[in-house]
């Protein structure tokens, strides 16, 4: 499924609470973890309300770098022009 920690870039990695980490290059396998996450919060968040809130930790973090990711980019050699 993935590859072993050490070969993962680490720009790439989400790290979470409790030790996971989370191989994130892209919005799309971000969104998959972000659905894993909810799905284990509806299922289990009745009987440990802790692994709820490490789990929402966790979607925090998660979300914080989807939002990175779809930061626009500038095209090579722009400059802002600031008013004045």
């Amino acid at each position: 499924m993935f590859a072993p920690a050490r070969h993962l870039d680490p720009l790439r990695i989400v790290h979470g609470t409790r030790g996971a980490r989370y191989d994130c290059p892209d919005v799309a396998t971000v969104d998959g973890h972000l659905v894993r996450l909810s799905r284990r919060v509806a299922t289990g968040g009745v009987e440990s309300p802790d692994f709820v809130e490490v789990c929402r930790t966790d979607i925090d973090r998660l979300l914080d770098r989807r939002a990175w990711l779809t930061l626009p980019v500038a095209p090579r050699g722009f400059r802002l022009r600031l008013a004045g």
